[in-house]
């Protein structure tokens, strides 16, 4: 929920893929595999990215609008009751709506269709 209550009172600027690079921020990291042995992207280093600095200006190269002139603002953040009705109600009057749930280790190895639970190991 915070995430979105910073987009509705602080509004975030564009941006793309790593790859693309545009729009005012782009994403800063590259591509890579996390827990899989597929071979679409380079496995993720082991080691963890360090955190971008904070600046709030556009890359040099983005030169259509100014970093607080690029902002797009949330017009409000809210909850909704966690049951499957009111979730329901809430896709037919106002469209998609964001979940969380917990996943268990096994979900690492989860491939695709619905995520089943095979064994009560940590929480992530």
């Amino acid at each position: 929920m915070a995430a979105w209550k910073y987009w509705v009172k602080e509004g975030i600027v564009t941006g793309s893929n790593f790859t693309m690079k545009q729009g005012c921020k782009p994403y800063p990291f590259p591509p890579c595999e996390h827990h899989s042995n597929k071979t679409h992207y380079q496995p993720c280093k082991h080691d963890l990215y360090p955190t971008p600095k904070c600046e709030k200006k556009c890359l040099d190269i983005y030169t259509e609008k100014s970093y607080a002139e690029d902002k797009f603002f949330g017009e409000t953040a809210y909850g909704v009751e966690d049951d499957v009705t009111s979730i329901q109600k809430e896709i037919l009057t106002h469209g998609p709506v964001e979940v969380a749930f917990e996943v268990y280790e096994d979900f690492l190895m989860y491939d695709g269709g619905i995520y089943v639970v095979r064994c009560l190991v940590d929480i992530l």
